[in-house]
Parts: C-alpha cells; structure tokens; sequence
C-alpha cells in the first residue's frame, strides 16, 4: 500500500488547523514541514509535536498565537529526529509497557487480541496485560481497531522490536510459536 505524503495546501491546512491560525501565516512552516516529512500526516504530526517540545515551536503570551524560528526548522533533520522522539517515548513508559510493545511487536504490524490470549496464557509469559495495552493505546504507540492492535507506524514497531537483543526476541517467537502449536494440537489441528 503506497500513499502519497499531502501536498502544499494539505499540509498547510493541517498545520493551520492545529495552529489556530490563518493558512497565510503557517505558510512558511508548512513548506519546511512538508518538505521535512514529506507531506506523511504521521510525520508532520510528530515533527510538530517534536518542534514544540524543543521550543522550536511555541506559545507566545505576548503576542497570543503560537510562534517559531523558521532557520531553527529548517536545520532539523526529520528522519534522525523521527527515529529518536520514537525511541524516547518507548523509554519512558513503564518497563512492563516496552516488554509488552515488544511482545506485539513480534507479530509483525498488527496482532488480533485472540491471538495474543493464545500466547500469553502461561505464567512464564504473563508481560501482556490490560494496562499495558490501555496505556501504550493512550500513548499512540499502539492503535485499537476493533480487537486489533496494531503500530501506526513502521517505525514504532521496529523500536519496540528492537530495543531487545536478537537473541531474546528469538526466544519470545520460539514461545509464540510453541503456544500455537499447544492450542492447535489440544484443538485437534494438528496430529
């Protein structure tokens, strides 16, 4: 599936919308945003979200309307810093939440809730819970459609995959698959 990034006045009206302000005055951002994140609506979300945290930018009081430096912007690097505010919102949820995410993650793109009941019933495998799921849905690590969760992103779901090293995400897909292959032999699937 390949879906073009918005283009000048969609990105333009996306961040005038989020702004409150007038498309004439967002203009300029919204060419280095677009231009940064290629038009992706996630991209332009997070980049936004990103410029404000590092007071790129912000909410003036004085002059009552959100403001910005756009040389500040234009020497972001979208990909790196992308990959990076990814990487620090994992980090900072609950180390049950990561375990979790990266427990999903496994699965690939997107797990049915059945599913991850199926392969989380063992004591030895108890790191899914409601909570964690709640939570990382909350946080939009995680997406619920559904009895689907699923990442956003590619990107989110390679660094919730990744934050472990290889050899234990070859243990969590031994137990994955162990578990399916128990329900199947005890549902009369498999002889």
């Amino acid at each position: 599936l390949n879906l073009d990034g918005m283009g000048e006045q969609g990105t333009n009206a996306m961040i005038s919308d989020a702004l409150k302000l007038p498309t004439r005055l967002t203009r300029p951002l919204s060419d280095v945003v677009r231009k940064k994140t290629l038009g992706n609506p996630f991209h332009v979300k997070i980049f936004m979200a990103m410029l404000s945290e590092e007071n790129c930018l912000k909410y003036s009081l004085k002059e009552r309307r959100w403001i910005w430096n756009i040389d500040d912007i234009h020497q972001r690097s979208m990909i790196q810093d992308l990959a990076l505010v990814l990487a620090q919102k994992l980090l900072r949820l609950p180390e049950e939440v990561q375990d979790a995410l990266t427990f999903v993650s496994c699965f690939g793109r997107s797990v049915h809730r059945d599913v991850l009941e199926i392969t989380t019933e063992t004591e030895s495998c108890a790191v899914i819970s409601d909570r964690c799921l709640v939570l990382a849905v909350e946080e939009r690590i995680l997406e619920k459609s559904g009895e689907t969760y699923s990442f956003p992103h590619d990107l989110i779901q390679q660094a919730a995959y990744e934050r472990v090293s290889k050899e234990k995400t070859r243990i969590i897909h031994s137990h994955i698959g162990l578990q399916i292959l128990i329900k199947a032999v005890f549902a009369g699937h498999v002889d």
